[in-house]
């Protein structure tokens, strides 16, 4: 019993151990996330800055339209890649996260049954210490 509880125990500590792996890997995952969220913010603003200079300026060169226009291209490319990362990762903390509850659980679940042993030791011990208790009490009582 008592290495059934030691193993419990240590199973117990592994899935905490892995718990806690899972949630730093969210909280970075929301960190990466919320990062490419800014990141997309700013290149859309820079884009509508650009459009918003374009239409500001009435006479340019067709090289000046012709930087405008590949500045606002790129911007758009770069936006793009930005909102597949989000999408990406977006799905890698939907997935963590669910390996988070997995791991969660079983966590509950080892501990449960650390528990369950513990209680079952201690009752077993304390049943054989009454029994020690009256087999001595019987002993007394035949000798006297």
């Amino acid at each position: 019993m008592r290495e059934k509880l030691r193993v419990y125990r240590l199973l117990s500590w592994y899935k905490k151990l892995k718990e806690e792996q899972i949630q730093s890997q969210v909280a970075r995952l929301k960190k990466e996330l919320n990062d490419l969220q800014e990141k997309k913010a700013e290149v859309v603003w820079e884009r509508e800055k650009r459009y918003q200079e374009l239409s500001k300026k009435r006479k340019m060169t067709a090289e000046e339209l012709r930087g405008f226009f590949s500045d606002i291209e790129a911007l758009k490319n770069l936006e793009q890649q930005i909102v597949k990362n989000i999408e990406f990762k977006a799905k890698e903390l939907e997935n963590t996260s669910k390996t988070l509850i997995e791991a969660y659980k079983q966590r509950r679940l080892m501990e449960t049954l650390t528990k369950k042993t513990e209680d079952l030791w201690r009752f077993e011990e304390t049943k054989r210490f009454y029994k020690e208790l009256d087999d001595l009490v019987v002993l007394r009582y035949k000798k006297g």
